[in-house]
């Protein structure tokens, strides 16, 4: 795999980026055309929302963050263009959170930290959100429906896309002028989760930002109460160690349950100890 960058930009305090369909329509245009002017960048993942994006990108970090620059100065264009907004969308590094990708966990853990945020802000659920790259993997991909760019004329581009740019004629637009997002590299993402659509689709719905704020080196900040813990644990019992109750697990199991609290939830030994109800002293020795 290549380095791979989780790049955010900081949410916007008095405006937003994205107000209406035709808005995120162009994002997602503006995601596409830029990736011609950058051949060495992948795109994995990404979530518009109103007033922030997040990008998951492979490649050289300096063409990553060029190419990340260049999506917001596009984006600040459209906004100039279409509102009379002038530099509302700042870009450059002191305006872009860009966290590197160390391993296989991490990637997954940042596909799904992207793909979630619309269910953290208490939009939709994560594979309802039409303006993020949900809909690329597994089966739902068969969903996009488009005609291919060369069945248009040159001016109906234009119109739609809003470019001059010449597009390759096999790319996908949707009847409401939006790219179909297939240069995504979703194969990758399916990969990760060693081609398991069930496993993908469990670990959508599981709560991952604190591993994610782990692993990106941000504190631990997030809290789960003790019946969230429990009813993860018998989640996790059922799905993934094949048993119905934590009791049932030897030792071994039960550390493996520990540390997997500890990791995706920041759960503390305190709390693991009145929700296990598993000694102090043994898990603080685990952990």
């Amino acid at each position: 795999m290549k380095p791979c960058f989780q790049i955010n930009s900081k949410k916007l305090e008095k405006e937003l980026l994205f107000r209406d369909e035709e808005d995120y329509i162009y994002g997602i245009n503006t995601l596409a055309l830029i990736l011609l002017q950058f051949p060495s960048v992948v795109i994995y993942a990404f979530t518009l929302m109103s007033n922030h994006i997040h990008l998951l990108l492979g490649g050289p970090r300096e063409q990553c963050e060029a190419y990340y620059d260049a999506v917001m100065h596009r984006l600040s264009l459209w906004l100039k263009r279409k509102y009379g907004l002038s530099g509302v969308v700042p870009y450059g590094p002191e305006n872009r959170e860009v966290v590197v990708v160390k391993g296989l966990d991490h990637f997954v853990i940042e596909v799904l930290y992207l793909l979630r945020n619309p269910f953290k802000a208490k939009i939709c659920y994560p594979g309802d959100y039409p303006w993020s790259s949900v809909g690329l993997y597994f089966s739902r991909r068969c969903q996009w429906v488009g005609r291919k760019a060369s069945t248009f004329t040159a001016r109906e581009l234009r119109r739609m896309l809003k470019t001059n740019v010449r597009i390759p004629g096999d790319w996908e637009i949707a009847e409401n002028g939006m790219v179909i997002p297939r240069f995504v590299n979703w194969k990758a993402v399916e990969k990760a989760f060693e081609n398991d659509e069930a496993a993908y689709l469990r670990r959508l719905m599981e709560p991952v930002e604190a591993r994610h704020n782990q692993l990106s080196g941000l504190p631990m900040d997030l809290k789960f109460s003790d019946q969230e813990i429990a009813a993860r644990v018998q989640t996790i019992c059922r799905n993934e160690l094949n048993v119905k109750d934590h009791r049932q697990l030897p030792a071994k199991e039960l550390l493996r349950l520990c540390r997997t609290l500890s990791i995706r939830f920041g759960t503390s030994a305190e709390q693991l100890q009145r929700v296990l109800g598993v000694g102090k002293t043994l898990l603080e020795d685990w952990l």
